[in-house]
């Protein structure tokens, strides 16, 4: 199980919450990772939406270098967010997908080799019954 034992970097990639479910979406994520990682960074956080799109693009190619692990939030699946599931993929990182039921992403993320599962959720309540059956 991807999620068995401590990691020391995890990374989550999202958009900036706009609506109060995709905050409990992004919430529900962070609060069960941080269980499994020393530390965790995430696109949604200042440090990432400060800067220009090379700069947030470098930011998060360094976070993926060093992670361990890359979870990725992909209902709303921007340029930005699949350029960077395509970096992740590239260097053997494994990736961990989670997508509102009915979103549409590419469909070659969903063959990409390092992406270990694509989790799809109803709603903020589904998706934590379904990452906490991934303990």
């Amino acid at each position: 199980m991807i999620l068995g034992g401590k990691m020391k970097n995890i990374l989550i990639l999202c958009a900036v919450p706009e609506t109060e479910s995709e905050r409990k979406v992004y919430d529900t994520i962070s609060q069960i990772v941080k269980n499994y990682a020393d530390n965790v960074s995430s696109t949604a956080n200042g440090h990432y939406s400060n800067g220009s799109c090379k700069q947030r693009y470098d930011w998060a190619c360094n976070k993926i270098k060093n992670a361990d692990l890359v979870v990725a939030e992909m209902s709303h699946a921007s340029m930005g967010r699949v350029a960077e599931v395509l970096k992740a993929n590239v260097l053997e990182k494994p990736i961990i997908i989670f997508a509102r039921k009915g979103s549409r992403m590419p469909e070659q993320i969903e063959n990409f080799p390092a992406v270990k599962d694509i989790i799809f959720y109803k709603n903020p309540e589904d998706l934590v019954k379904k990452l906490y059956g991934m303990r």
